[in-house]
């Protein structure tokens, strides 16, 4: 008795799952999911235009308050030589720090223009009457 209903229930297992897989064959296809752009860029290239200046802009923002921030160490150390000195070089570093970062940006700029991806910036570092030999646009 056990036997046939192992085989009736099996008989039925296949029946119902032979049945659900053909009708999901003949059934139409759903459209293909959209995937939204991540953070507003649809591509590689806007997400790198739009945040190389950010980061410049905000190592520039950062070096302007360190500096800040030196000023008023050095305007408050009063006649404490330690003081004094703690503050000069926090100036020193801030201003190191801003040459440095003007510096990566120049070597940025002409390693994008060398290798070919200014395009990637709008064109914005190659001027806009830049012809080929042949005339075309750069």
């Amino acid at each position: 008795m056990k036997n046939i209903f192992r085989l009736t229930t099996s008989i039925s297992s296949a029946a119902i799952i032979f049945a659900l897989s053909t009708s999901q064959a003949f059934a139409t296809q759903p459209p293909p999911i959209q995937i939204q752009p991540v953070g507003g860029f649809t591509s590689l290239n806007d997400a790198v235009s739009t945040l190389i200046p950010i980061v410049f802009w905000g190592g520039g923002f950062l070096c302007f308050i360190y500096l800040l921030y030196g000023a008023y160490k050095y305007i408050t150390a009063g006649d404490n030589a330690a003081n004094v000195s703690a503050a000069r070089q926090t100036l020193i570093n801030a201003v190191i720090g801003l040459v440095l970062l003007g510096l990566v940006y120049v070597i940025f700029i002409i390693v994008a223009q060398i290798i070919g991806i200014d395009s990637m910036f709008g064109g914005a570092m190659v001027p806009s009457d830049c012809t080929d030999a042949r005339g075309a646009p750069c």
